[in-house]
């Protein structure tokens, strides 16, 4: 691996990491970094339709992103 690609994918850990703390399957990880949203912050930017959109979040990881949102 390149020294980018390595950063990269340390990059993606960190983010993933927050993510794989709440539980959440491997497809809605991938589908919230791809999108930029690493934090809890940035998951409230986005609204429920939106984040239903991104490939990789099914009925059971929007209940779960739902329930994070509420936490606020």
């Amino acid at each position: 691996m390149h020294t980018a690609e390595q950063e990269d994918h340390k990059n993606y850990g960190l983010h993933d990491e927050v993510w794989r703390n709440h539980g959440l399957a491997a497809p809605a990880r991938r589908a919230l970094v791809s999108a930029g949203i690493f934090e809890e912050k940035h998951l409230r930017m986005h609204t429920v339709d939106e984040l239903r959109q991104l490939h990789g979040v099914g009925n059971k990881a929007l209940e779960q992103l739902q329930a994070i949102i509420g936490k606020a």
